[in-house]
């Protein structure tokens, strides 16, 4: 749909000489039907030139008006395809995003997500329950926020240490230690 086949251009490019060449014949016999009438003289014939110069004007203005709308269609038909991609990619991601929140609400532990900007993305039915503070009450707050139903306060937990440094974490904390999963799994001790 949004793709232009090398047949869809042969057949805009028929359609317009198609035209011009209508257009021409058109001249053609209109020029030759009035040059050929008896009662042709010096003037009728200069008004037959220009009306054929008008009209091969006109033509040449309308073939370059078709080409300009072939271009903005076939613009249009690549905008359309791009704006399908889009909207497919979105789909995915909505998606995702949404399959990740279901299986958050619905974990036995009290769960609750922040963003690298520190606000509230996701708050399970658990943690409602555990603090009372309802899902709707604490999306998308930042400032600490999630410490006040626990600390009575707005100050750092467990959670914003992820977003420690390493050199200031080792600073603060010699039994906290950031490692990746890979890590993780390699150091792990066997039972």
């Amino acid at each position: 749909m949004g793709l232009e086949t090398p047949r869809d251009k042969s057949r805009g490019l028929f359609w317009r000489m198609a035209l011009v060449v209508v257009v021409g014949l058109g001249l053609l016999i209109f020029t030759t039907i009035a040059l050929t009438t008896p009662s042709t003289t010096i003037v009728r014939q200069g008004i037959v030139i220009a009306w054929s110069a008008a009209l091969l004007a006109g033509g040449i203005y309308f073939y370059r008006l078709l080409s300009r709308l072939g271009v903005l269609a076939r613009r249009v038909d690549e905008g359309s395809a791009e704006l399908a991609e889009i909207r497919e990619r979105f789909q995915k991601y909505f998606e995702i995003h949404q399959r990740l929140n279901d299986i958050i609400e619905f974990l036995p532990n009290a769960t609750f997500v922040v963003d690298t900007e520190r606000r509230v993305v996701a708050w399970n039915r658990a943690i409602e329950d555990m603090t009372g503070v309802r899902k709707a009450d604490i999306l998308g707050r930042g400032n600490f926020e999630y410490s006040l139903p626990v600390y009575g306060e707005r100050r750092p937990i467990l959670i914003d240490l992820a977003f420690l440094p390493d050199d200031e974490l080792k600073l603060r904390y010699d039994f906290v230690r950031k490692t990746s999963y890979q890590e993780s799994i390699k150091n792990r001790k066997k039972f």
